[in-house]
């Protein structure tokens, strides 16, 4: 739970969250970057337990992507 705040997928505020990280300003923050996986994970362990930010990172950055990160996408 990031600062109180459910992060399930399309659940009450994570909703919010999911937009802002995937699509909004968040977005902005680590998708443009030379290791956009690293650069999003840094910022969202911020607010996060480890396992919680790899997973959403991960999440996201597929969102985005549309791929999973790993070896052999440049991350």
């Amino acid at each position: 739970m990031a600062a109180g705040v459910d992060t399930s997928p399309g659940v009450g505020a994570s909703a919010a969250l999911n937009r802002y990280w995937v699509s909004g300003p968040g977005r902005a923050k680590w998708a443009d970057s030379a290791t956009p996986y690293r650069t999003l994970l840094a910022l969202l362990l911020k607010y996060m337990s480890s396992a919680k930010a790899h997973g959403l990172a991960a999440e996201y950055y597929h969102r985005v992507f549309g791929r999973w990160p790993g070896k052999g996408h440049g991350n």
